[in-house]
């Protein structure tokens, strides 16, 4: 079930994006970097407070915000710094990269609590008591 999810993880992921975008010019760079590290703080330091799968639902839609936040500000930055021709590119290539590996991550993540599912406490079917 930790595959399903992390799945509002991915979709704030991108839907943050146009607006951490808004904020970058409205605030700076140096606020919208504190903004998205306080949330992925935030969104990792839940992980020891969820106890059912809706808490974990909420956990990963904080970090998929605070990452898709950070992924803009950071990217901008360096592509800005370090690329003087073909920005549009780099920054193309960046961000397809960081959603590619993202999309890996939550395969492999998947697989490993599908095999573990037992031993999580968060699967869809009841499990026996253990003696």
């Amino acid at each position: 079930m930790i595959g399903e999810e992390s799945d509002p993880s991915v979709l704030l992921y991108g839907l943050v994006k146009p607006f951490a975008g808004a904020l970058m010019q409205r605030l700076g760079v140096r606020r919208t970097t504190i903004i998205a590290l306080t949330l992925l703080t935030a969104g990792v330091s839940l992980a020891t407070l969820v106890r059912q799968p809706g808490q974990l639902v909420l956990r990963w839609g904080v970090v998929g915000s605070g990452s898709g936040m950070a992924a803009l500000v950071l990217g901008a930055t360096i592509v800005n710094r370090w690329f003087v021709a073909r920005r549009g590119l780099a920054l193309g290539i960046l961000t397809a990269s960081t959603a590619t590996g993202q999309l890996i991550f939550l395969r492999c993540s998947r697989r490993s609590s599908s095999e573990t599912a037992g031993d999580s406490g968060f699967s869809s079917s009841p499990q026996p008591p253990r003696s």
